[in-house]
């Protein structure tokens, strides 16, 4: 059984920034695929609304597709967490 990294990856920013680069679903689709993996519509929506999580590897084409950094996908910590660490 595979291990699950938990990232705290956010869905809705992902369709944020899927929707502000002008994406859809399909476009998306055939992007993963370009960056190295073949991962459905159907996956994606799924990310996107919460549904599942993506692994650590296919987090890493989902960045790759999108042409964006980690840190935008990521939930942003927050600030007392931030105060905690400091």
């Amino acid at each position: 059984m595979k291990k699950r990294l938990q990232l705290p990856f956010d869905g809705k920013r992902a369709r944020e920034v899927r929707e502000r680069k002008g994406l859809t679903l399909a476009d998306l689709e055939v992007r993963c695929e370009r960056a190295g993996m073949r991962i459905t519509v159907s996956t994606l929506c799924r990310w996107e609304s919460g549904v599942f999580l993506p692994t650590a590897p296919r987090l890493g084409v989902l960045v790759r597709a999108l042409d964006v950094d980690i840190d935008a996908l990521l939930t942003k910590p927050e600030a007392t967490a931030q105060a905690e660490c400091a």
